[in-house]
């Protein structure tokens, strides 16, 4: 078995991070940000509360992550937008 290269090493940190923020989400969603706690994140992850720490200070940097990826998703569907010719309607329908 060849040991794993920095490239391999990115990518398993990326889909960590977006299991991470995936399980926020339902979390976030479910409980709010107040009542929210990682090891909730963490369950719903099924990983260890010291993994999330690894990539987030605290559950208020999840939580930051968490909007700032549904922001720039909701920005991309602007500009997917912009040379649509259709009514208001169906635009905000296809942005959310």
């Amino acid at each position: 078995m060849s040991p794993r290269t920095s490239q391999s090493n990115q990518k398993i940190r990326e889909l960590r991070r977006d299991q991470i923020l995936h399980a926020a989400l339902k979390v976030f969603a479910y409980k709010g940000l107040k009542a929210a706690k990682i090891a909730d994140i963490a369950a719903q992850a099924d990983i260890s509360q010291g993994l999330i720490h690894h990539y987030f200070l605290c559950k208020e940097d999840v939580f930051t992550a968490v909007v700032e990826r549904a922001m720039t998703g909701a920005l991309a569907a602007f500009d997917d937008l912009a040379g649509v010719d259709s009514d208001p309607l169906e635009r905000l329908t296809i942005i959310t």
